[in-house]
């Protein structure tokens, strides 16, 4: 079923983002689905909060001069004690593979207030965006 969406996305005339729907469609495999059990935001009475610092990946030093930037997207899950469960970390857009490296040394440390949800604390998936900007 999946190719033929992906074969139906890439034929739509005028479809600004086609190709990058298609990615989308054909990254999201078993290994990338959520934790069953983990709930997402809109599921939850209470998200999972940052405690502490927001979260600032440091630019990768193989990029200095290189003038690459953009923003990158990230799904992981704060499991039931607070903490970032790296196992489920997924970079989901990237401009450049070494952003991820420095996504992951940042989240690593990251505590968060676990979500809510019927008075008891939940797994739950948590969609971040980091945006780096080349350094002069």
């Amino acid at each position: 079923m999946k190719p033929l969406l992906i074969a139906l996305l890439s034929a739509v005339p005028g479809l600004a983002s086609a190709q990058g729907l298609a990615a989308r469609a054909a990254a999201m495999d078993s290994a990338a689905r959520p934790t069953p059990g983990a709930l997402f935001e809109f599921q939850v009475e209470r998200a999972a909060k940052l405690v502490g610092k927001p979260l600032q990946p440091r630019y990768p030093a193989a990029l200095q001069g290189s003038q690459v930037g953009g923003t990158v997207l990230v799904r992981f899950e704060v499991d039931t004690l607070g903490a970032v469960d790296l196992a489920t970390l997924r970079v989901l857009q990237t401009p450049h593979a070494d952003f991820a490296a420095a996504i992951r040394e940042a989240v690593a440390g990251a505590r968060y207030e676990p979500a809510r949800n019927q008075g008891r604390v939940v797994r739950q998936v948590v969609m971040q965006r980091f945006d780096f900007k080349p350094k002069h």
